[in-house]
């Protein structure tokens, strides 16, 4: 019992690390690139294009508020989960300052407002069908 015991314990662990990364993979790569060619108004002081989609920041325990300049893809920092996610408490943060209009007056042409939210839904939905279908 205690080798299937601890098989299970993996998995679950395994499920939950890549569950999390999927969810947040889906955020960043969701997130709208704005071009400011194509904006009725000025971008606003310090906008640079991808810095919304460069600044999530995965972490566990606390939520991680740098801010980078860099424009290269955060889906890499994914990598800092690895090992650390099940029975933790993880965070993804993205801390410019004009991600709050993106996600909820709806700034971007891109995405819809509560773009995030809905992926969360999703998520949510889908790990509750998982895990109903393996309590059998």
């Amino acid at each position: 019992m205690k080798e299937i015991a601890d098989k299970m314990g993996k998995r679950v662990e395994d499920v939950a690390e890549k569950s999390t990364k999927d969810l947040f993979r889906t955020i960043i790569e969701e997130t709208p690139v704005g071009n400011p060619s194509t904006w009725k108004t000025s971008p606003p002081p310090g906008y640079v294009p991808g810095k919304a989609k460069a600044n999530w920041m995965p972490s566990v325990g606390a939520p991680d508020t740098t801010v980078t300049e860099s424009r290269e893809s955060s889906v890499s920092r994914l990598s800092q989960l690895n090992g650390n996610v099940a029975g933790k408490l993880v965070y993804l943060s993205n801390s410019v300052p004009y991600m709050y209009r993106l996600e909820y007056e709806g700034w971007s042409y891109q995405q819809p407002r509560l773009w995030i939210k809905r992926a969360v839904r999703s998520f949510e939905s889908t790990l509750t069908k998982t895990i109903s279908n393996t309590q059998g």
